[in-house]
């Protein structure tokens, strides 16, 4: 897509809420219909012509491996650019997936955290839903205004299956490597890959 038709979308704060708030209804239903121990992640890309494409990411055992997961996202932006070509733009990029939260204490040093969360044996198991946006929030951005959004889901239980509730309301936020760094790698992929092909 031309820069000039980028610079035309809008999603707002509020479409970004919706969407999140829409994937958890479904996730939440799907898991109480599908009777469901364990939630394969899923990748949707939401296009500038307002068609949601799908990118199922397996069973998740490999996709949860950090290195491999953000060799995935960076490999599926890619062949997205590749399939749509420059005339189609990823507006919302939502990534739902399993993970185990852990809360730190800001006062200790970044050193003595150096297991996984889900090492501690007060780590919380969770479904984590996440949105992300590059282009303006109203036609008032002179430019884009990249942001993102998350919400949580605590598994109460797995057995006889999941069974969930709400744990960390939405909101949306500014993008930064350390909030957005998975869902950065889509874009990083999607931008590499435009490179590759200008030259």
């Amino acid at each position: 897509m031309p820069l000039e038709r980028i610079k035309e979308l809008i999603v707002s704060d509020e479409d970004l809420l919706f969407v999140i708030n829409t994937e958890i209804e479904l996730i939440q239903d799907f898991c109480s219909q599908e009777k469901l121990q364990n939630l394969a992640p899923i990748l949707k890309i939401i296009d500038s012509n307002s068609t949601m494409q799908i990118a199922p990411l397996g069973e998740g055992e490999s996709f949860n491996k950090s290195t491999e997961r953000r060799r995935v996202l960076q490999e599926i932006g890619a062949h997205f650019r590749s399939h749509w070509g420059k005339e189609v733009f990823p507006a919302i990029v939502i990534l739902t997936s399993e993970a185990w939260l852990k809360a730190f204490e800001q006062e200790k040093p970044p050193q003595e955290y150096h297991r996984a969360p889900s090492d501690y044996p007060d780590a919380i198991d969770t479904i984590v839903i996440q949105a992300i946006t590059l282009v303006k929030s109203s036609p008032e951005d002179a430019e884009g205004k990249p942001r993102a959004g998350m919400g949580v889901l605590e598994i109460k239980k797995r057995k006889p299956y999941i069974r969930t509730k709400s744990y960390i309301d939405p909101s949306v936020f500014p993008v930064s490597p350390n909030n957005t760094d998975l869902l950065n790698h889509f874009f990083l992929g999607w931008f590499k890959q435009g490179l590759t092909e200008q030259n």
